[in-house]
């Protein structure tokens, strides 16, 4: 009998320590953000902070990408041009503070550009 109890709580204890806990480390990863405007008034409301946050769960090594598509329903010149276009940087998510300030720098470029545009009409 004592060796059936001792076969009893050897075996049991092997099921006990033999369960293990598994912790799996799921995380949601951005690869892209992608912003389409009508105007270019409207890219003064972007909130380039949040967008840094948007990929601070990343994977530093990740790669990811921002996009502006500006479709302006704006008339330029006489001939009535109407003009869209999009902007698009791509990088590791460990360089997210200069794909935004590369981002910010061409979209004051292009705000510069249609502005003369506007003025020669």
């Amino acid at each position: 009998m004592p060796k059936i109890i001792l076969f009893i709580c050897i075996f049991l204890s092997s099921f006990i320590f033999s369960q293990e806990i598994k912790h799996s480390n799921n995380y949601m990863n951005i690869n892209a953000l992608s912003f389409s405007v009508d105007s270019l008034q409207e890219l003064g409301t972007i909130q380039w902070r949040d967008v840094k946050e948007a990929f601070q769960e990343n994977n530093p090594e990740s790669e990811i990408s921002l996009e502006i598509k500006v479709k302006n329903k704006e008339v330029l010149f006489k001939n009535k041009l109407k003009y869209s276009y999009s902007l698009k940087v791509q990088g590791k998510a460990r360089e997210i503070d200069s794909l935004v300030s590369r981002m910010r720098k061409a979209l004051k470029l292009l705000k510069k550009v249609t502005k003369n545009l506007k003025n020669e009409d």
